[in-house]
């Protein structure tokens, strides 16, 4: 709430002071008139001081229209803060004036539209409490190195499990084929057992078979 009052608040002093340009433009365009032509030289810019001071006034009134109603505000100050420069310094020139009551008044008046200045600065930054692109830009990189870091984490676990179970792998076939030998080498001892058995069988059946083998 006190954001919405200071607003309005900083914005209709620049609503008084535009439409002031707007209506009476003569004595800004008088102290601006030099500037301005010398400015309309070198660039595109009409050679007319009020046309330029009541366009100024305009951007003046907007802007504190936006800030009154709180719509656009911080574009609105950063428009009210480029309307207020030349204003400030065309318009309160106190150190070309000759009468030291009249420097002092148009001082006051410098120094009070630089503080209005600074004012708008603040409100051009204030995002109201919600983070800002410059914020968000380096909570996105930070997030960012932390999902990075953590993937690198992640990829150097699944390596590492990939490792141990290449190894357990090996270690099971190497157990498997040796079975598989020792498998086969008792298979052939089995068999080598069995056709010795045969051989003596069949070593006692020709014995018996030959004559004088009762005695």
């Amino acid at each position: 709430m006190l954001r919405h009052v200071a607003r309005a608040l900083l914005g209709a002093v620049f609503i008084h002071a535009g439409i002031d340009q707007i209506r009476r433009p003569q004595s800004r365009a008088l102290a601006a008139g030099p500037y301005v032509s010398s400015l309309a030289q070198r660039t595109r810019v009409p050679d007319d001081p009020i046309l330029l001071v009541r366009v100024n006034g305009g951007l003046m009134v907007a802007g504190g229209l936006g800030l009154v109603t709180d719509t656009a505000a911080r574009p609105s100050a950063v428009v009210l803060a480029a309307s207020l420069i030349p204003t400030t310094v065309f318009g309160y020139q106190f150190w070309r004036a000759g009468d030291p009551d009249t420097r002092s008044r148009q001082r006051e008046q410098f120094l009070t539209s630089a503080g209005l200045l600074g004012g708008l600065i603040f409100a051009a930054l204030d995002t109201a409490g919600r983070p800002g692109l410059t914020w968000r830009a380096r909570e996105g990189t930070k997030r960012a190195s932390r999902a990075t870091r953590r993937a690198g984490r992640t990829a150097r676990r699944d390596a590492a499990m990939l490792r141990r179970e290449a190894k357990i792998t090996r270690r099971a076939v190497t157990a498997n084929v040796r079975a598989d030998r020792l498998e086969a080498t008792r298979a052939a001892e089995r068999t080598v057992r069995r056709s010795a058995k045969r051989a003596r069988r069949a070593v006692a059946s020709v014995a018996d078979s030959l004559p004088g083998s009762a005695t």
